[in-house]
């Protein structure tokens, strides 16, 4: 169907745009709906047969059109009708072979709602006389968009079960956004992977709907039409009834990435100037990499807001969050393209230090985590970071011990690390890795049954947020395990807590969204050994990113594995304190470092005795753990003054 645009191009664009600002001024006073709202009898009246039809103006949705096709399918239509704007791909073909059926095609140089809506009127009245029923429910909706009926019914069941005085019903309008990877696989329920939404805040009527997609046609009776965006029905003489529930519309305007951006691209030449094409790019970027205080879509009378995502069925009230029974076999040529959940990054700096013999325990324990997934899930990536103090068949013999190796759901590397050390392995694995959320844990921990399942949980349900797992010590299976533990700085094990917003973390067990750490990685300062997850975490709580501790996500930290090592851990704690005052560079050392001492030293000896029981410790073995609690502290900041005077000279023969 031709544009009535005509002339060139330049006068169709300074015509939208003068449409455009005159419907923005207009909007300062917002236009009385068209609706009456109505609740739904005691006993109603259903109109009994009908038929029910959706229609569908498509440009460049290759990527989605089969399955708005196939949703609009399930959820009861009996025909589908899609009208081409001309799409520069296989748009019109893929929904050809998804079952709609193809109506004369929308001809726009640049887009015009009004010619649009204009196209879907016509269409609708050509169709419903030609099918000749006596009842036609239409359902009105975008290439992105997917309705479903409220809690368990499909919308055709919702549909019959209405009173015949209601002839439009509203929708509550949820918008997705991308929170892991992949972002959409062509042919499914985009549902399955953006699991995260907003409710849409501007309303069309009485009780805030966003729009009222569908509407009903009776033979003999004054016909109904769809208003501009189909946000309210044009009755053309009294209001139209429409009844308190609704249906609920999934809008999916991010897929996968690449697809998003090049239909922006094409976009660009059709839409009226109502956003520079820098802020629809920044927009595009903020999403892809997380940052939504920056993605601001939300329109209000008090300005766009950022997005606020939380799980879909939480938004609406009664909803069944179980996934239309779209067809598998649809899902075409995106359902083999490679993708990973998450990654699993572990280095490996120093077999001495990080205890060589833990690392096979380590990999068994994740294997039982990584075994568990299902068959069918989206790989998770294990990334092993290794320095030249390491040698890598090693690692590969844990990795064969382990079996990891041989789960279908597991992508390893190796990765070597040259001469970086912690930290700047871990800033190198992240850099390596491919997955959305990064997983961080050391060689020398062990994961906690169900580890990996809380991580992939709560980092879906809290996107853009740091989570912080829980390290305990442990086991504790010996004298000498008991009585030292409490001067390791980490807690014995304790009960799984609800998520709370924290101010620290252990870089042994932190799980970030890779647009995060992306712009917040691990300090670079190789004079330290350990300390830079306080520095970040400052970092991250200046940023106002949320830091949340998940103690149901749980690793055990082996205790000493000795005196040697202990004296050899007191002794980096007290270098690392005098090169973090030589990097801050203020404050008398002596005073700082005497305050330092005296509060891990009396830390350490508090929680010697207030966690006696848990540590398994009577009166005397209480006593000795307070004692050398107060001895790897003394050590250590005998080792920070040797560190200062003679930089490096305490810790050569570690």
């Amino acid at each position: 169907m031709p544009s009535d645009a005509g002339g060139p191009v330049g006068v169709a664009r300074i015509r939208s745009a003068v449409r455009h600002r005159w419907r923005r001024l207009l909007a300062r006073r917002p236009l009385p709906p068209t609706t009456e709202l109505c609740p739904l009898p005691d006993h109603p009246d259903p109109i009994g047969e009908f038929a029910l039809f959706a229609i569908v103006v498509a440009f460049a949705e290759a990527d989605i059109i089969e399955a708005t096709v196939a949703n609009a399918l399930a959820q009861g239509c009996d025909e589908v009708f899609v009208i081409d704007n001309c799409s520069p791909d296989d748009t019109a073909a893929r929904a050809e072979a998804a079952g709609a059926h193809l109506l004369p095609p929308l001809e726009m140089t640049v887009h015009d709602e009004a010619v649009r809506v204009r196209a879907i009127n016509d269409a609708i009245a050509r169709v419903t006389a030609s099918r000749g029923h006596a009842t036609t429910w239409w359902l009105v909706i975008d290439a992105d968009e997917f309705p479903r009926g409220p809690g368990e019914q499909t919308v055709r069941d919702l549909l019959g079960s209405l009173d015949r005085r209601f002839r439009t019903v509203g929708s509550i309008h949820l918008n997705h956004y991308p929170t892991t990877r992949p972002a959409y696989v062509r042919g499914t329920h985009p549902v399955r992977w953006q699991p995260m939404a907003e409710r849409e805040l501007v309303g069309h009527c009485a009780l805030g709907h966003h729009k009222h997609p569908l509407i009903r046609l009776d033979a003999g009776t004054p016909p109904i039409e769809v208003g501009n965006g189909a946000h309210q029905p044009a009755p053309g003489g009294a209001k139209v009834v429409e009844p308190t529930v609704a249906i609920v519309t999934h809008h999916v305007r991010f897929r996968d990435e690449a697809d998003t951006r090049h239909r922006m691209a094409l976009m660009q030449g059709r839409l009226a100037k109502e956003r520079p094409l820098t802020e629809r790019i920044r927009v595009v970027d903020a999403v892809y990499e997380g940052r939504w205080a920056d993605v601001r879509l939300r329109k209000t009378r008090l300005g766009n807001r950022p997005v606020r995502l939380r799980p879909w069925a939480e938004l609406v009230p009664g909803a069944d969050p179980g996934l239309e029974p779209i067809d598998p076999a649809a899902a075409g040529s995106g359902a083999d393209r490679p993708f990973v959940a998450a990654s699993v990054l572990l280095e490996w700096d120093n077999p001495r230090r990080s205890n060589a013999h833990r690392l096979p325990e380590m990999l068994r324990r994740l294997h039982g985590e990584l075994a568990s997934r299902p068959v069918d899930a989206a790989p998770v990536e294990l990334l092993i970071g290794h320095n030249h103090d390491v040698d890598p068949a090693g690692i590969e013999q844990a990795l064969a011990d382990a079996d990891i190796r041989a789960l279908e759901t597991v992508q390893v590397r190796i990765v070597d690390g040259g001469t970086r050390h912690y930290y700047e392995l871990k800033n190198l694995l992240a850099a390596r890795s491919t997955g959305e959320v990064l997983a961080f844990l050391d060689s020398d921990v062990w994961v906690e049954p169900g580890w990996l399942a809380t991580v992939l949980s709560e980092a879906t349900r809290r996107p853009g947020a740091v989570l912080a797992g829980q390290s305990y010590v442990g086991p504790l299976d010996t004298h000498f395990a008991r009585v030292t533990a409490a001067g390791w700085f980490f807690p014995p094990e304790a009960p799984p807590t609800p998520p709370l917003e924290t101010h620290q973390f252990w870089a042994n067990n932190v799980v970030f969204p890779r647009a995060v750490f992306r712009s917040h990685h691990f300090p670079q300062q190789p004079d330290r050994f350990r300390g830079q997850c306080s520095q970040l975490g400052r970092e991250l709580r200046d940023a106002g990113i949320p830091l949340v501790r998940v103690s149901a996500a749980r690793v055990q930290h082996p205790s000493f594995d000795g005196w040697t090592d202990l004296v050899q851990r007191a002794a980096l704690n007290g270098a690392d304190f005098n090169r973090s005052w030589r990097l801050a560079g203020r404050g008398p050392y002596g005073r700082r470092l005497a305050r330092f001492l005296y509060r891990q030293a009396g830390s350490s000896a508090l929680k010697a005795v207030r966690h006696r029981r848990a540590y398994g410790n009577g009166v005397i073995d209480t006593g000795l753990a307070v004692a050398v609690a107060v001895a790897y502290w003394a050590i250590a900041g005998t080792s920070s003054v040797i560190d200062r005077f003679k930089p490096g000279y305490a810790l050569r023969w570690l």
